[in-house]
């Protein structure tokens, strides 16, 4: 009738070699894809939050006749940590509803791990240093007032420290490209 087959059937060792190697380099391709998706998402949610940030400052400028500054008043001290300058878009009127954590910050404790923000008096000031020699900054450098928002961007660290001028993040650099990520208004 029905002859024995044999049970002892099962895959060669070459066999499962090559697909073992076909995972290896299926692997190899989704890997840094994955990666850069991943990456791509944080500088969209960074962009994001700067929009918001950025219209919370419109929002609060129409309401009270001029931005928030970043120094004491009268000053050339920094109010510090940084989350205490989002205090006003915060507080009594809600312009946003609680400061933003830069998702690129890897290094500031939590008070000073927000988007470090720069209101007008800031930003007069840094004009008459080196902030904006930079060619990609240089429609900024004669303009009066505004205010800028910044990210560490994707290689986790803050430019003008090193080369006392800000460098503008751009993405056809390749997504590990020196340059922090600017949101600047109005």
């Amino acid at each position: 009738m029905f002859a024995m087959m044999d049970s002892r059937r099962g895959f060669t060792l070459i066999e499962l070699l090559i697909v073992v190697a076909i995972i290896g380099i299926l692997a190899a391709i989704a890997v840094p894809n994955f990666l850069n998706a991943q990456l791509k998402a944080r500088i969209a949610a960074t962009e994001g939050n700067m929009k918001a940030i950025g219209t919370a400052l419109e929002m609060y400028s129409i309401d009270h006749g001029n931005y928030p500054n970043t120094y004491f008043p009268g000053t050339v001290t920094f109010i510090n940590p940084r989350l205490f300058r989002f205090r006003r878009l915060t507080t009594p009127v809600s312009y946003m509803s609680a400061s933003v954590r830069d998702v690129f910050n890897t290094v500031d404790v939590e008070a000073d791990a927000v988007y470090p923000f720069w209101g007008p008096d800031t930003m007069d000031h840094r004009r008459t240093g080196t902030w904006f020699d930079d060619p990609s900054m240089s429609m900024y450098k004669h303009q009066k007032g505004g205010w800028a928002i910044m990210s560490f961007g994707p290689d986790l660290d803050f430019e003008s420290t090193e080369k006392q001028y800000l460098l503008w993040y751009n993405l056809s650099n390749g997504l590990n490209s020196d340059g922090d990520i600017y949101r600047v208004g109005p």
